[in-house]
């Protein structure tokens, strides 16, 4: 079976994000062998220096190396931003090219060493927006069971039908559903010359 490793700077301090990580976890049993390998941070002074921090990242980089196995996949902000269902192609190329351990490394605040980004078969971004590094832990273990769920078949990931297949579902005759906020009767159905919810008195707002 598979491995699927996190290796990661830092613990989870919130009950939440715990409980979140164990679900996550168990869900991945049905695909993979899900492990979470935490080491501790470098501390460093309130006020670090730019040498003092790179020190910190060398010395990290290091245990994360020591603990890294199979395909390495730095999380990092300069890294590859995937959709959903390109990030679960990636995934299924590297289980079919022959490889038993996938990792993923999430460094502390300061992010991860060079060295670590250098050795990594892919540098994985995800998104040019900045997230605390625990809780982009939850979100990579969602996005990496949402992955094996797509390539599996399974119901968890919905995607929005391409705009040629609802053009051909039109011209075919089919009925596009109705939205369920009208059907439970949150809005009525709109008329022509009214304005939608999202509009107030005729004007974007």
């Amino acid at each position: 079976m598979l491995t699927v490793r996190l290796v990661c700077v830092g613990k989870l301090k919130e009950a939440y994000l715990r409980d979140a990580q164990a679900e996550y976890v168990k869900r991945l049993g049905a695909f993979c062998k899900a492990e979470i390998c935490e080491l501790p941070e470098y501390r460093l002074p309130d006020a670090p220096s730019a040498a003092q921090i790179e020190k910190g990242l060398e010395e990290e980089g290091q245990r994360i190396l020591r603990k890294a196995g199979g395909v390495l996949i730095p999380m990092c902000i300069e890294g590859q931003a995937l959709s959903s269902p390109a990030f679960s192609k990636k995934l299924a190329q590297f289980a079919l090219s022959g490889e038993s351990t996938i990792s993923f490394a999430i460094g502390g605040s300061f992010g991860l060493s060079d060295a670590v980004k250098a050795r990594g078969a892919l540098k994985l971004s995800m998104s040019p927006m900045t997230f605390p590094h625990q809780l982009a832990r939850v979100m990579l273990l969602e996005q990496i069971y949402r992955a094996f769920q797509i390539s599996s078949g399974g119901k968890y990931h919905k995607q929005r039908a391409p705009s040629c297949q609802r053009g051909f579902l039109k011209r075919e005759g089919h009925k596009a559903p109705t939205p369920p906020a009208i059907r439970k009767g949150r809005y009525p159905p709109f008329k022509k010359g009214f304005p939608s919810p999202s509009r107030k008195g005729g004007r974007e707002v």
